[in-house]
């Protein structure tokens, strides 16, 4: 789950053991994470995603050569791949 809400988003997608990242803007930016809202990667931007998903960071949370991301619905999200 990509995001810059941890309440809404970030907390639920833990919850569910998917991989999060927190986008730091907008308001979010301003918010320290609960300990059920720590994303396992955190940017400033959404440009620096790219080089997550490529290196597989996040201590290998997200490999590069098996997920993919996508657009669905108006959400950038990160999926395997079929």
């Amino acid at each position: 789950m990509i995001s810059d809400r941890l309440d809404n988003d970030i907390a639920p997608a833990k919850a569910l053991g998917m991989g999060t990242v927190w986008v730091k803007q907008g308001f979010g930016r301003l918010q320290t994470p609960l300990p059920r809202e720590t994303p396992d990667c955190a940017v400033e931007c959404l440009a620096e995603l790219l080089g997550i998903f490529q290196t597989g960071g996040a201590g290998q949370r997200f490999p590069a050569a098996e997920q993919e991301i996508v657009a669905i619905s108006g959400k950038i999200i990160l999926r395997n791949k079929l």
